[in-house]
C-alpha cells in the first residue's frame, strides 16, 4: 500500500512540475513590496497535520502576539499529506510558509516550487543565520538557492547525553525483589531474569512487539541503521550482530522467554497483557508511564516497575547511538506566496532569542519552573504551551533540548520515569550518528520505508521461527535488489563529501 500511495504521489509530481517552472522566471521581490510594522499583512501557514484546530491554540496566539503578525494556519490532512501538498501548491494557492518535512521539502525541490530566499535571509533574517548550522544550510541549498529556513533535529548530542533515553524495557521490580533480582546490565543476566520470571507460573517473562527491541540489540553491538566501518557506512543487516541477535531472539521465543505472541502483538495488546499481571516487563517509552502504572496500579496496588538501560555486550559495553544533524522540518516559501518577505520577517523574529524562548516555554515563575537546572512546567499555566514547538521559529538546539524537558515531565509519574531512566548517564559505549542528516537523499526517499518493512517482516519471521536465521545472507540480496544498494551507494557519496561539516 505505501508503495502504491508512493507511485501515485510522484506521478502527480510528474504531472504538476510544469506548473511550477512556468513560475521559475519570476523575480520574487518584483511584485512583492515590504511591509513597514504599522501595515503588518495576514500571513497564511501550511503545516503537517495536528489533532486540533492551530487558529484556536492558545501557544499560536502567543506567537502572533509578541511578533505583531497575524497568522492563519491550514492543515494537510491525515491520510495522504504528501499527494495534498502537491496539489495544494500547484493551484496556485498562495500560502506564505509551508512546513515540511526533509522527504517533502526534497519533493517540492525537484518540482520547482520554492522560492529561492537567500536575498531575504541575508537582509531579513540574522536571528536565524546566527541558529543553523552549515551543514543545515547546505542541506537545503540547491543549484546555489536557499530554498528554506532549516530547523534541525534537537536532541542529546555527546558533548550532552543527559536526558537522551526516551523509554526501554519497562520491568515490575516488585517481581524482581521477590524473586532477589536487580536490573539487569548484561545480555547474560537479562537472560537469567528472563527465565526466574518464566519460573513464575502463568507469567509471560517479556510482551513486547516488533523485530528491533533497542535494549537487547545494545548487547549485540547495535544501534542505529548505518554503522562506519572502516570509513564506510554499512547497513546494520550486514552486521555479525544483526545474525547474533536475531539467533538470540528466536531461541529467547522458542524457549517461552518472550511473548508467544509477539509477531501478532499491537501495542494496545502488551500494554493490557502487562498492567493485568500476565507479563512481567514490556517495552514502551516513558511518556506512556502516565496511563500505564495507574493501570498496573488499579490491578496492583503495591506494583513498581523501572526501566533498565541498554545491555552491555561482551567488551563490556552498551551500543548506543546519538543522532546529530538532520533536519527535523523545513519552513518554505512557495513561488505562489504573496508576502515572501514579510514571511521572512516573521521567521527571524520568532527566531529572537526572547520571542523564541516567552513562545516556547512562557515565563518562569508562572508557567515553568528551574529545579536543580532542571526545567518543570507548572499546571494549569502550561497548558496554554503544550502545542507550542508547532509555533515557535528556528531554535538554538543545544538550548532547546534543555528546555523540552520541562515537557518530559509534564506529569510526577512521567517525571519520575524519564528522570530515573536518565539518572545515570553512560560514559562508555556512545557514539555518533550524523546519517539522519541524509534522510532526505532522493533513494532513502523512495525506499526507505518500504524497506524498513520488508527487513521487519523478514526479523519477525525468523524470531518466530518461520525462517532460519542462515536466510539472512539470501534475504540481505533481495534487500540490496529492491533499493538497499541505490541506498547504500547514495549514503556513501553522502557520508564522504558531508562528513566533516558534522564532525568539526
Amino acid at each position: 500500500m505505501k508503495r502504491k500511495k508512493f507511485i501515485i504521489f510522484f506521478l502527480v509530481l510528474a504531472l504538476i512540475v510544469p506548473t511550477f517552472a512556468g513560475c521559475s522566471s519570476k523575480k520574487p521581490s518584483s511584485a512583492k513590496t515590504v511591509q513597514n510594522s504599522e501595515q503588518k499583512p495576514e500571513l497564511k501557514v501550511l503545516m503537517y497535520y495536528q489533532p486540533y484546530d492551530p487558529n484556536q491554540d492558545k501557544g499560536a496566539k502567543k506567537v502572533q502576539e509578541l511578533t505583531g503578525y497575524k497568522v492563519k494556519y491550514f492543515l494537510l490532512p491525515q491520510k495522504d499529506p504528501d499527494e495534498k501538498l502537491m496539489l495544494e501548491l500547484s493551484s496556485g494557492n498562495d500560502y506564505d510558509i509551508v512546513k515540511v518535512n526533509a522527504a517533502q521539502f526534497g519533493a517540492l525541490a525537484s518540482a520547482n516550487a520554492l522560492m529561492d530566499i537567500g536575498s531575504f535571509l541575508d537582509k531579513y533574517a540574522p536571528n536565524i543565520k546566527k541558529r543553523v548550522s552549515d551543514a543545515s544550510w547546505k542541506a537545503i541549498t540547491v543549484g546555489g538557492k536557499r530554498l528554506g529556513m532549516p530547523f534541525e533535529n534537537t536532541g542529546a548530542t555527546i558533548k550532552n547525553p543527559k536526558g537522551m533515553f526516551m523509554g526501554g524495557i519497562f520491568v515490575r521490580t516488585d517481581i524482581l525483589d521477590k524473586l532477589g533480582l536487580k536490573l539487569p546490565t548484561t545480555v547474560d543476566e537479562f537472560t537469567d531474569m528472563l527465565k526466574k520470571l518464566k519460573g513464575e507460573k502463568g507469567l509471560i517473562p517479556l510482551t513486547g512487539y516488533g523485530s528491533n527491541v533497542w535494549d537487547i540489540r545494545s548487547g549485540f553491538g547495535l544501534a542505529s541503521s548505518w554503522r562506519d566501518v572502516n570509513g564506510s557506512l554499512v547497513s546494520d543487516l550486514k552486521l555479525q550482530g544483526t545474525k547474533e541477535y536475531l539467533t538470540y531472539m528466536a531461541s529467547a521465543y522458542k524457549e517461552g522467554l518472550i511473548d508467544k505472541d509477539w509477531p501478532i502483538n499491537k501495542f494496545e495488546n502488551v500494554v493490557e497483557k502487562f498492567t493485568t499481571g500476565k507479563a512481567a516487563a514490556l517495552n514502551c517509552n516513558f511518556w506512556d508511564i502516565p496511563s500505564l502504572m495507574p493501570a498496573l496500579k488499579k490491578n496492583f496496588p503495591n506494583a513498581d516497575a523501572k526501566f533498565i538501560l541498554p545491555l552491555k555486550g561482551k567488551d563490556g559495553k552498551p551500543c548506543i547511538s546519538v543522532g546529530k544533524g538532520g533536519l527535523a522540518n523545513v519552513e518554505v516559501v512557495p513561488k505562489t506566496a504573496k508576502h515572501p518577505e514579510d514571511a521572512i520577517k516573521f521567521s527571524n523574529l520568532r527566531a529572537d532569542p526572547d520571542i523564541w524562548l516567552k513562545s516556547y516555554l512562557g515565563q518562569e515563575g508562572v508557567t515553568y519552573k528551574v529545579e536543580n537546572r532542571n526545567y518543570y512546567p507548572i499546571f494549569p499555566a502550561f497548558n496554554d504551551y503544550v502545542n507550542a514547538k508547532q509555533f515557535t521559529g528556528v531554535p538554538d538546539v543545544e538550548k532547546e533540548w534543555i528546555l523540552w524537558q520541562a515537557r518530559a515531565r509534564k506529569t510526577p509519574e512521567m517525571a519520575k520515569a524519564y528522570d530515573e531512566l536518565n539518572s545515570v548517564t553512560p560514559k562508555e559505549g556512545l557514539y555518533e550518528d550524523i546519517t539522519p542528516a541524509a534522510s532526505n537523499l532522493d533513494p532513502i526517499r523512495k525506499n526507505s520505508s518500504a524497506l524498513a518493512k520488508m527487513v521487519d517482516d523478514f526479523q519477525i519471521k525468523v524470531i518466530a521461527g518461520a525462517v532460519p536465521v542462515s536466510d539472512l545472507d539470501k534475504f540481505i540480496k533481495q534487500w540490496e535488489q529492491q533499493g538497499g544498494a541505490d541506498m547504500e551507494k547514495a549514503i556513501n557519496e553522502w557520508y564522504k563529501e558531508n562528513q566533516d561539516l558534522y564532525t568539526k
